[in-house]
């Protein structure tokens, strides 16, 4: 029956979240113990990594909360669905340029991608949560208690995606390169005697020769 397929589903996914963590975390182990030669990027290309970082987590957001509304204002679960496609795949696009920020970001702010790269993985996780919220409450949209799950799981996954967001528009803005400062204009200079400005034996020369002209022509 559909309780027992239900059941199994559940069943396959849990393993299914234990084997991706396992990896994960094997991975990660191999990771530290093995050590690794960081070869930093230049702050314009983590610039460009963090910049990708939150317009791809600002529309995991974004796609999360306009599938309360497909479901609210418009009834339609498909559509929602449609949605939490588009959610997925941001969050497997995360997954690359988080791991580029973690590995060659700055010591300066080593900490903050730190929280980024443990905030992606919260971000996988609770859209397991998410994805199986929402399949219980589109096949019973009549259960408050399921709509309540799934809006909380909602909540967890778009205040997650918005801390990835907000710590990469933080690492973006403050590698900004200072704005080099106006060269100051150069003071006129301060002759102390008229004879020594430029131009003045010129003029000088000219006046001589209008005055013999002028003495000439009284002649």
């Amino acid at each position: 029956d559909d309780e027992t397929l239900r059941d199994e589903w559940m069943d396959s996914r849990s393993d299914l979240r234990n084997l991706a963590q396992n990896i994960r975390d094997n991975a990660e182990t191999i990771k530290d113990e093995l050590g690794h030669e960081t070869s930093h990027s230049d702050d314009g290309n983590i610039k460009s990594v963090a910049a990708n970082i939150h317009e791809l987590a600002h529309k995991a957001d974004r796609a999360a909360h306009d599938m309360r509304h497909d479901i609210d204002d418009e009834n339609d679960f498909n559509k929602a669905e449609e949605r939490m496609e588009s959610l997925r795949g941001y969050i497997i696009d995360l997954g690359d340029p988080v791991h580029v920020l973690y590995g060659d970001v700055p010591a300066s702010h080593a900490a903050i991608a730190d929280e980024i790269h443990d905030d992606l993985h919260d971000l996988q996780d609770e859209f397991q949560n998410f994805e199986a919220a929402f399949q219980a409450y589109k096949e019973n949209p009549d259960d408050e208690t399921l709509r309540d799950e799934w809006m909380d799981s909602r909540s967890n996954l778009r205040n997650i995606a918005q801390n990835i967001r907000d710590n990469a528009e933080t690492i973006k803005d403050e590698l900004e390169p200072e704005p080099a400062p106006e060269p100051e204009p150069e003071p006129e200079p301060e002759f102390e005697d008229i004879e020594d400005a430029p131009g003045f034996e010129t003029i000088f020369a000219l006046a001589g020769i209008l005055a013999v002209a002028l003495f000439a022509r009284r002649k």
